[in-house]
């Protein structure tokens, strides 16, 4: 065989490997955790977020009563959901291809958001709560939060940035009048603290994250969030509370990165 023939054999064996051993591909997502579960039989324990590979198997290495695991494919349907405290055989199987219908894209950016933000695993930070997230509106030097503060009583605020390597520091409180107009927060992703006296000063008592937009973005900003919202709906009590709030807060920050056009 002269070298021409055995490049030609060569290069069809590659081409054939190439043709007969597809790529992994992404399948589903980790939405929620506890515990050791990993992929096959690495050591990594998985994370929330994390993307998941067709035909992969996921598997529980720890041994508490508490260990659970839920898991989404692309269009954020939960496919398979382990509760070690009922129901749980430790070993969860991949679909082997993804969907036929579309990914939601957004689903996609969210969970990537999930995945690489600082917040993912901060307990307090997602526990926290009485007020919803939400986008509101900069206009005229001032926020209107109505939409996520209802007038009662005296209340007070303060804010503090979200950045995507740690949370800036509070401001000082301000005093809520009933319309619930803010001055101070300019376009941007934002922790809310809603405060009362306690007769020897002020404490938080509900907690959410905002994001300011523009006029020019709000409304398309509101759509966007309204449909990530729809989302946490459709799950009902098959994902945590928490882990709701989780995937709401990663939403505004992917809307705060990546606006929609």
């Amino acid at each position: 065989m002269n070298k021409s023939s055995r490049g030609l054999c060569v290069f069809a064996a590659v081409l054939f490997a190439a043709t007969a051993i597809p790529a992994q591909s992404t399948v589903a997502y980790v939405l929620e955790r506890r515990g050791t579960w990993t992929l096959g039989n690495t050591a990594a324990s998985l994370a929330p977020g994390q993307k998941l590979p067709a035909g992969g198997i996921v598997r529980r290495r720890s041994a508490s009563p508490d260990d659970y695991i839920t898991i989404a494919n692309l269009q954020s349907k939960v496919i398979a959901s382990q509760n070690c405290s009922s129901n749980c055989s430790g070993i969860v199987p991949l679909p082997r291809a993804a969907s036929t219908s579309g990914p939601r894209s957004w689903f996609q950016a969210v969970m990537a958001t999930v995945f690489g933000s600082p917040y993912r695993d901060d307990s307090n930070m997602i526990r926290s709560g009485g007020l919803p997230e939400g986008v509101v509106e900069y206009a005229n030097g001032k926020v209107n939060l109505s939409s996520i503060i209802e007038p009662e009583g005296v209340q007070y605020i303060r804010w503090r940035t979200v950045r995507t390597t740690a949370a800036g520091e509070w401001g000082q409180p301000v005093k809520l009048g009933k319309d619930v107009i803010v001055s101070g927060p300019k376009p941007g992703l934002y922790e809310i603290n809603l405060m009362r006296s306690n007769g020897s000063g002020l404490e938080p008592t509900a907690s959410s994250w905002i994001l300011v937009t523009a006029p020019a973005d709000s409304e398309k900003n509101k759509a966007a969030f309204q449909e990530m919202r729809k989302i946490t709906d459709e799950w009902e009590t098959s994902v945590r509370p928490e882990t709701k709030r989780r995937f709401l807060r990663a939403a505004l920050e992917s809307l705060a990165q990546r606006p929609p056009k």
